[in-house]
């Protein structure tokens, strides 16, 4: 069921709800959150969300951007805040919701969406359960791999235009990304909330990424504050998971979802 829902702002965030109707209510729910340039209805989303609900959770994917996805924020003028903002927001939505179980909600994401989803669960004792997808622990060192360029040149960029450019591989083009992001993200680091997270926690990463390599995961599996953790790595996959990778990591998050809610 496609829904949209109102942020704190009252800008819409277009979200993709699902769930199986023989499984009555009062059900566990995630929220899966997708990467930067990426969407709710990207393949490996869309297979994480299939797998969750053949199992009888309800499951959330949120666009936290109108290009390339539906809601009201611009690409190019997104920023994390904004999108762990939204987020909440999100997550605020689903607990109102009738057929869900409050006690039982749980929290994915991807890459950037990864990071997102680890800071909501530092913050929110509503989230009972945490997957991160070859999430981002620190920006700095992923930043160049974000522009895909020099970054003498992007400074360029941003000093004579106010933005860059980032190439999408989903949509095959150029994505303007202006310097706000650039500004917003440079400096974060999961290190100032990883210890704040407390529900059980399974980080995922992939053997063969070409964007945030495994360093950032092992990061993740020292700090995090929680007794229950785990580190699992899927070998020879790329970033997205593409391939029978897929079904590797659709089976982790579920397992890990049906343990833990």
């Amino acid at each position: 069921m496609e829904i949209y829902v109102k942020n704190r702002k009252g800008k819409k965030i277009f979200c993709e709800v699902e769930r199986a109707a023989d499984f009555g209510d009062r059900l566990p729910a995630v929220l899966i959150v997708h990467g930067f340039k990426g969407w709710s209805a990207q393949r490996h989303i869309s297979a994480i969300s299939d797998a969750l609900v053949a199992r009888g959770f309800l499951t959330v994917r949120a666009d936290l951007t109108g290009n390339p996805g539906k809601s009201y924020l611009d690409f190019a003028d997104m920023t994390y805040a904004q999108e762990l903002s939204d987020c909440e927001d999100v997550l605020d939505h689903i607990l109102r919701l009738s057929q869900i179980d409050a006690a039982r909600i749980g929290i994915t994401g991807h890459s950037l969406g990864g990071m997102i989803a680890a800071e909501i669960a530092a913050k929110r004792g509503e989230i009972k359960s945490l997957v991160v997808l070859s999430a981002v622990y620190d920006f700095k060192f992923v930043v160049k791999r974000i522009f895909n360029k020099p970054f003498k040149q992007v400074q360029e960029d941003f000093k004579q235009k106010g933005a860059s450019f980032v190439w999408s591989q989903g949509l095959h083009k150029e994505l303007v990304i202006k310097q706000g992001f650039y500004q917003d993200v440079v400096l974060r680091t999961a290190a100032d909330f990883a210890p704040k997270i407390i529900c059980p926690t399974l980080v995922v990463s992939s053997g063969n990424d070409e964007s945030v390599s495994q360093s950032h995961a092992g990061k993740y599996l020292k700090t995090l504050g929680s007794g229950v953790k785990k580190m699992e790595i899927v070998d020879g996959a790329d970033h997205n998971y593409s391939g029978v990778s897929l079904n590797q990591v659709t089976g982790l998050v579920k397992e890990w979802f049906m343990q833990t809610l």
